[in-house]
């Protein structure tokens, strides 16, 4: 009420910052907030932006350049691009490398297996969006925009580290840096939904259903 009535001195002069001073400032922010902008944006942008050195995932930290899917490992303990193309059959004393083995099958064992498991998660959470193909043209693939990822164009996974795949599936659309935008995504972040060892797997059968290998950072 002092400053209100005030006919002189201090108080008068916060009349003035309050009732004219004050709005006009708030005015003029809530312009420049809401008036449509044609300028180019500030970020660049990228359909793959940059990855971040390292990701959290269910407390644990993983360095993307270093990290590797442990399925994709040989029985010696090796990262081995021959193991990941083959099931690994024994016979007699040695081992034979079986190509273009089939996963489904009841006995495939170690890296197949694997596989299998992979797709058994993908088929229940994953192509939904992603597709029985994995092509991006699932039942509810284009309620987006844009629509999910086609993992059998070779702009996509077959140009990725699996690494780079781990990070995506595990943080999701929210996880994306401003330069992803406006290609944001809506995949949820897995990582609240699967392990660690599930999201490995998903994405050992990604690779596989496609016919592409992952690029390696070396």
């Amino acid at each position: 009420m002092n400053v209100l009535d005030a006919k002189t001195g201090a108080n008068r002069i916060l009349r003035y910052a309050y009732l004219i001073v004050l709005p006009i400032l708030i005015g003029g922010f809530s312009y420049n907030a809401m008036v449509p902008k044609s300028e180019e944006p500030i970020e660049l942008r990228t359909v793959h932006p940059a990855p971040p050195a390292s990701t959290k995932v269910h407390g644990k930290t993983y360095t993307l350049q270093t990290s590797q899917n442990p399925y994709r490992v040989n029985p010696e303990g090796k990262y081995d691009q021959d193991y990941s193309n083959a099931n690994i059959v024994e016979q007699g004393m040695g081992r034979l490398m079986k190509p273009n083995a089939n996963p489904w099958d009841k006995d495939a064992q170690g890296y197949l297996k694997y596989v299998r498991e992979g797709g058994e998660i993908f088929y229940q959470n994953c192509h939904f969006c992603h597709g029985d193909n994995l092509n991006g043209r699932g039942l509810h693939a284009f309620a987006f925009n844009p629509i999910p990822a086609n993992f059998t164009d070779p702009g996509t996974i077959a140009q990725l580290q699996e690494t780079f795949i781990f990070w995506r599936v595990s943080k999701g659309g929210i996880g994306l840096p401003n330069e992803g935008f406006p290609w944001a995504s809506v995949m949820p972040p897995w990582e609240q939904h699967l392990t660690v060892d599930e999201i490995w797997k998903v994405i050992l059968f990604e690779y596989w259903h496609t016919g592409y290998y992952p690029r390696t950072w070396d």
